[in-house]
């Protein structure tokens, strides 16, 4: 519950899911890697590229870094690497994929 109501903050990490959990680094990876197929660190940053597409589906944004920011990436740069290994185009090709199609009403 806490890992999907703080997603979005910068300030989420896993040592610190680790500490809320009260288990041991090694056997918190074992569970939640068992329980969700893939490690801690791989699903916070796939439930925030998500989160992120959505947002730039949406068109409801000023910049790449506002959208990187609000799901919890102060670095833009970091963001898109991230962006561009998940979907295969960073953001701003993606943007670009977008303004070519128009916005359903």
């Amino acid at each position: 519950d806490y890992l999907e109501s703080h997603i979005c903050e910068s300030s989420l990490s896993v040592g610190k899911l680790i500490d809320i959990s009260g288990l041991s680094g090694t056997y918190f990876r074992k569970i939640f890697s068992g329980a969700c197929g893939m490690s801690p660190q791989k699903y916070i940053e796939s439930k925030r590229l998500t989160q992120a597409k959505a947002i730039f589906d949406s068109r409801d944004f000023s910049s790449v870094r506002e959208v990187a920011e609000s799901v919890g990436y102060a670095d833009p740069l970091y963001f898109g690497k991230l962006f561009r290994k998940q979907y295969g185009v960073p953001p701003s090709e993606y943007l670009r994929s977008l303004s070519l199609t128009p916005l359903s009403k």
